[in-house]
């Protein structure tokens, strides 16, 4: 919850979108990472891995996918690569919160 407040609040204050993408997958992760510091539940690592899924971009690669399908090759690729580069912004925020509190994998 904390993490999709702050996505709110950044795209709300019209923050760089990708920007907003990290900040918030860093704060999500953070806020599930005090799970893995004082070990509440059998599998605190889970409740980690999952705090980003709201900010994957399923919708959008379905739609690159559908475009090259059909026939719209530049906007395909334009949607597959914005995808992938959100899916990288993803992976910063995440690997910064496991950096930080010293989780060695999920």
């Amino acid at each position: 919850m904390l993490g999709f407040l702050a996505k709110q609040q950044l795209t709300r204050l019209k923050y760089n979108p990708l920007g907003v993408i990290i900040l918030s997958a860093f704060t999500a992760s953070m806020a599930a990472a005090c799970a893995v510091l004082f070990q509440i539940g059998s599998t605190p690592q889970i409740a980690l891995a999952a705090s980003v899924l709201f900010l994957v971009p399923g919708v959008q690669m379905i739609n690159s996918i559908m475009d090259l399908m059909h026939g719209h090759i530049l906007m395909g690729i334009s949607r597959g690569v914005h995808s992938i580069m959100m899916i990288v912004c993803i992976a910063i925020g995440l690997s910064a919160t496991m950096l930080i509190v010293g989780v060695n994998s999920l």
